[in-house]
């Protein structure tokens, strides 16, 4: 209907014979329905791979909770096993309230949820050296984890306290106190394998301001994935 009024006010404004009105309103017409078409008739995702995005929504004060934290990755599985056929599965950063270690249950829970796709999460890990790392972890459907990616460009007074001495003296305290001594550094920049739908840098939050950490892997991803806090939006 608005295609045709425009059309019809266009012809109006035809300053030539009035008899060529409506065969200028049948060619504006025409003319426009064309673009119109394509636009509409070729699906706009085609043959491309489809990633679901979960996100369960918690506010900030909620996130850890002892009695609400369990509560969103519930959430977060019964999106995960939302119907369709998606081909990869994305959480977002920290978004289990557990060291990946002592989690294996929860894994093969969401494992499981994410039937043939891969699901790609954000979970602390603790390292050999005792350190913990904030890292991406691909999960097969057995819950098993294949690959695994570790943050490398750490925010500061968030994830590391710089001259941590000198504010412990005169006793100033940040958030990166939460975890000891900070997070651990990530070995840098990694690719990861995800078969048939190609490699994939992975950032997580603060990572994807430096345009040298999205550079700065050794080949040239397919894609990149950049995972987030779960927090409220």
């Amino acid at each position: 209907l608005g295609l045709c009024v425009i059309s019809w006010l266009f012809a109006q404004s035809w300053v030539g014979p009035k008899y060529l009105q409506p065969i200028v309103f049948g060619a504006v017409v025409m003319a426009s329905a064309v673009p119109v078409d394509l636009i509409v008739s070729k699906p706009l995702i085609a043959d491309r791979p489809i990633i679901r995005l979960v996100q369960p929504n918690a506010p900030q004060a909620q996130k850890w909770a002892r009695d609400t934290a369990w509560g969103f990755v519930d959430r977060s599985l019964d999106f995960t096993r939302a119907p369709g056929n998606p081909d990869l599965i994305l959480w977002p950063e920290t978004s289990v309230p557990a060291l990946l270690h002592t989690a294996e249950n929860v894994m093969q829970a969401i494992g499981k949820a994410g039937g043939d796709a891969p699901v790609a999460l954000g979970i602390l890990r603790a390292r050999d050296d005792g350190m913990l790392v904030n890292s991406m972890v691909v999960l097969d459907g057995a819950g098993a984890v294949k690959q695994s990616y570790d943050k490398h460009h750490l925010v500061p007074f968030g994830e590391y306290i710089p001259l941590r001495a000198v504010f412990n003296a005169v006793g100033l305290n940040f958030v990166g106190d939460m975890f000891g001594d900070g997070f651990g550094r990530g070995e840098g920049a990694k690719l990861l394998d995800l078969g048939a739908l190609g490699t994939v840098l992975p950032l997580i939050c603060y990572e994807a301001v430096f345009a040298h950490d999205v550079g700065a892997a050794p080949m040239r991803p397919n894609f990149l994935i950049q995972i987030l806090s779960l927090i409220h939006i």
